[in-house]
Parts: C-alpha cells; sequence; structure tokens
C-alpha cells in the first residue's frame, strides 16, 4: 500500500533535547480538521524534529502512526469525532476503508493514516489511541 499522509497544520513543535543541546525528538500539536480538535503526535526523528522548526501555523504533510491502542470496535454515531481521554491518548471515531486484507485506510477529518482491523464496519471507534508522526521523505 502506499504511504498515507494527512495534511495537517501545525498549530507548536516541542523538541526533547539532551543534556549537551542536541534535539532527539519533540512533541508536535497538530489541528485536526473539521472537527477543530488539537491532536498531540510524537516525533522520534530528530530530523524530522528540526525539519518542522520554524514551521508553525502552516500546514504539513505528515505521516502519522496510530502507534497504541486499547480498544478498537464498531461506532455507534457516523461523525467524526477526536478527544482527549486523558494526557495523549485519544478517542476517535472516523471511516475505514479496506485496502488489502484487514487492512486500509482510517480517516477522520483530513487525519488519515493506515492501520489493520478485523471489524467490518465502514465506522470505527478507537479508544486510548497514542500516535506517533513522521515527514515523508519528500517534504
Amino acid at each position: 500500500m502506499e504511504i498515507i499522509t494527512s495534511r495537517l497544520k501545525l498549530i507548536s513543535l516541542h523538541p526533547f533535547k539532551d543534556y549537551t543541546g542536541v534535539v532527539h525528538s519533540g512533541d508536535a500539536l497538530f489541528l485536526v480538521e473539521p472537527v477543530g480538535k488539537i491532536l498531540v503526535a510524537f516525533l522520534p526523528d530528530s530530523e524530522d524534529v528540526l525539519r518542522l522548526v520554524g514551521r508553525e501555523n502552516s500546514y504539513v504533510d505528515v505521516v502519522i502512526d496510530l502507534q497504541y491502542f486499547e480498544l478498537a470496535r464498531p461506532a455507534r454515531e457516523k461523525k467524526f469525532l477526536l478527544e482527549e481521554e486523558q494526557q495523549e491518548r485519544y478517542r476517535i471515531i472516523g471511516r475505514f476503508r479496506k485496502v488489502k486484507g484487514d487492512c486500509g485506510v482510517f480517516e477522520c477529518g483530513n487525519l488519515r493514516f493506515e492501520e489493520c482491523f478485523s471489524e467490518e464496519s465502514e465506522w470505527i471507534e478507537i479508544l486510548g489511541a497514542r500516535f506517533y508522526a513522521y515527514l515523508p521523505e519528500s517534504d
């Protein structure tokens, strides 16, 4: 499957530095539209963090990776939803389109990522979600 990117507005960037001042990773806050909610994603690659410095309040193409979730089930509501359950863990409802086997593209507004779910429903609810973000090579 091709790389799935999201075009999200970068609200702020928080680089993490070691004791010598070298950036090793960071957190980015992205606006998810049209739901109007902020998503915190961990950036594990220092090069990606450095490439985002100074790009606050602009739209960037980013690869979102659902790093962890507690539960995925068919959604009772058929509308995009993103809400923080606890610190940097989210409840998210979106549309899931299978592409190959149980894997496909999950969409919640302009937030898109590749994932695999065995659920047969088009609308999926994910609980306890945590996200990583990477910049595509061509950015």
